[in-house]
């Protein structure tokens, strides 16, 4: 008798775990038929399998994501697996009534391929901005872009992603944790580590303000593998891999002033040495308290950078920052001032390029002891006053913290259009009238 009441307890522990696999399985299909169902109208979300493992994991195998009306715009995946160490909470997400973050969420993504429309569309969305690399395209073709000849001479058409997201909600601390890398055959490795604070209780959401939460810090890191190199040797066509990073080097600096920015020194040769040396590339962003990312847009695009903090390091050298010229007036853009940030000290382009202070960058002509020469001090000149110094020497100081030294090329009613030093050689920066705080004439070179 005891026998009996024995297996048929254990019967029923069985019986039970297997209508709770069960339970659980139809769970996790029917939240996703709801999303297929909601993507419907433009897209159509498809899987092969569903691998359901109460109480916190559960698998989606053979993915396929596909646009409405072009099958030839389509992402698939081999598996998507989400873990969630609260079981309550996965519980509530799959009936759609989760209400907060969980403690710990990982999702893992494999093998994930576009189909070659989808990549071709990607890559035009890029522009002159790249797809496998940065600005790849930049002095390679006269559009700024590699073409899809291109792409098959440097075996990059068969790009397969792997993604591994990892998430952590503090609601004591109220702050929000999200680690991210991205392996990319062949383009290399991509990482993430954002940190949000201020995090509300149901977690940030998805709209512009964050729901008030502010991001206390963002690390971004790029390691390219030799993929930089093999676009250096790829563009320079059998000539000079020299002579291909200086005509990649000057279309850059005219794209991004076409977009209003001209990069300061310090990061335009460390970006420079990165073209040459390739290695990981790494930025951090440490944003200015006090001003909410829906507002940035208020901001004119180079204040943007000087809020935003960001900081470049190539490889194992020193970070600098990344800040950069404006090259269109603000007449047009309503733009808000830039608010009070911490005092940083203020370097021409010479001292920059140097590393020497400013008195080795404009030294005084020598002095000999029996006859001292006077140097003539520089003299402010108001903007109205330009045009009549074409071919002189100025230092223009702008609204924002940066400092040119130049030779003045052409002056119009709202801009001044310099010739500086840049990439090893001369540029042209033009800088709006709007953005002058300040401008000195200075004494001939001697």
């Amino acid at each position: 008798m005891r026998r009996r009441t024995l297996i048929g307890f254990v019967l029923a522990l069985l019986l039970l775990a297997l209508l709770a696999q069960l339970a659980y399985w139809l769970g996790v299909r029917r939240y996703f038929q709801g999303v297929a169902d909601a993507l419907a109208p433009v897209a159509e979300l498809e899987h092969g399998g569903i691998d359901a493992f109460p109480p916190g994991r559960f698998a989606l195998r053979d993915l396929r994501f596909t646009v409405r009306g072009r099958p030839e715009l389509s992402l698939s995946a081999r598996r998507l697996a989400v873990t969630a160490d609260d079981a309550g909470w996965l519980l509530r997400w799959l009936a759609g009534a989760s209400g907060r973050p969980p403690a710990r969420l990982g999702l893992v993504l494999d093998e994930v391929r576009a189909s070659p429309g989808l990549r071709r569309a990607l890559r035009a969305k890029a522009a002159g901005g790249g797809w496998m690399l940065p600005f790849e395209g930049q002095g390679c073709a006269a559009d700024g872009l590699l073409g899809e000849a291109d792409y098959a001479d440097l075996r990059w058409l068969d790009e397969s992603i792997a993604l591994v997201l990892q998430h952590r909600h503090d609601p004591v601390a109220r702050q929000q944790h999200i680690g991210l890398r991205v392996d990319r055959l062949p383009a290399g490795v991509l990482t993430l580590d954002l940190l949000l604070a201020e995090v509300p209780q149901a977690g940030v959401p998805a709209t512009a303000d964050l729901g008030g939460a502010r991001v206390e810090r963002a690390q971004f890191g790029f390691d390219p593998g030799g993929l930089v190199q093999a676009r250096n040797r790829h563009c320079a066509a059998g000539g000079e891999v020299d002579a291909f990073v200086e005509a990649h080097m000057e279309a850059l600096h005219g794209w991004l002033g076409g977009h209003g920015l001209v990069p300061d020194e310090p990061v335009w040769q460390a970006y420079r040495n990165w073209v040459i040396d390739g290695g990981e590339l790494q930025l951090e962003m440490r944003p200015a308290p006090g001003v909410a990312m829906s507002e940035y847009g208020q901001f004119a695009p180079e204040d943007r950078l000087r809020l935003l903090g960001l900081v470049m390091r190539v490889g194992d050298a020193a970070t600098v920052p990344v800040e950069a010229t404006g090259t269109r007036g603000r007449a047009a853009h309503p733009y808000r001032d830039l608010p009070s940030l911490p005092a940083e000290p203020v370097v021409d382009d010479a001292q920059v390029a140097t590393g020497a202070p400013e008195a080795a960058v404009e030294p005084a002509p020598a002095r000999p002891a029996t006859a001292p020469a006077r140097v003539p001090a520089p003299r402010p000149l108001g903007f109205e006053e330009l045009d009549r110094h074409i071919g002189a020497r100025v230092r223009l100081a702008t609204v924002g913290g940066s400092r040119y030294v130049g030779t003045v090329l052409a002056v119009t009613a709202d801009a001044v259009e310099l010739e500086i030093r840049r990439y090893g050689g001369r540029a042209r920066l033009p800088v709006p009238r709007e953005q002058l705080a300040r401008i000195e004439l200075l004494p001939p070179a001697p």
